[in-house]
């Protein structure tokens, strides 16, 4: 019986674990952490989300920059620019040296789970993507996030 329950506590612990090496490929639809936490409110006011370009051609790279607010950090984030239409199709290709391409490059996620007060990411934008948003989902620990964070809508220049 002892045996019963240590195997059903060790097969609930590993379906509990973070990803302190980022995100898998399972989660780039819907942003949504698998930590089995509550999501928390009020993103805009702990991060911001800020694009330097809103308008953008073919090829251009812009940087999307993820800030903590009054001395905010967290440890984790996901990030994907997606079609402002219907479908939110992850479009271009994001990239960052603070952590890793997921989604065959669509997304990105971090590589550790140190604390960081901001991240710098760039967006490639690819040749046929119309209008796009950036999104975001940021964790300040594993109990504590914030899913699929709306940011900031890049118009393709006409």
């Amino acid at each position: 019986m002892d045996c019963a329950l240590v195997l059903v506590a060790l097969l609930c612990a590993t379906g509990s674990w973070a990803y302190p090496s980022g995100a898998p490929d399972s989660v780039c639809g819907s942003m949504i952490p698998g930590h089995g936490a509550q999501l928390d409110s009020d993103p805009f006011q702990q991060f911001s989300i800020v694009a330097s370009q809103s308008k953008y051609d073919p090829g251009d790279e812009i940087t999307v920059t993820i800030s903590g607010l009054d001395d905010s950090i967290f440890e984790g984030y996901l990030v994907e620019v997606r079609s402002v239409s219907g479908n939110k199709k992850i479009l271009g290709q994001l990239s960052t040296n603070d952590g890793k391409s997921i989604c065959n490059g669509g997304a990105v996620t971090h590589s550790s789970d140190s604390a960081k007060s901001s991240i710098e990411l760039q967006w490639t934008a690819p040749d046929d993507a119309g209008d796009v948003q950036v999104w975001a989902t940021v964790l300040t620990s594993y109990a504590h996030w914030w899913a699929a964070i709306k940011g900031p809508i890049i118009r393709l220049r006409s």
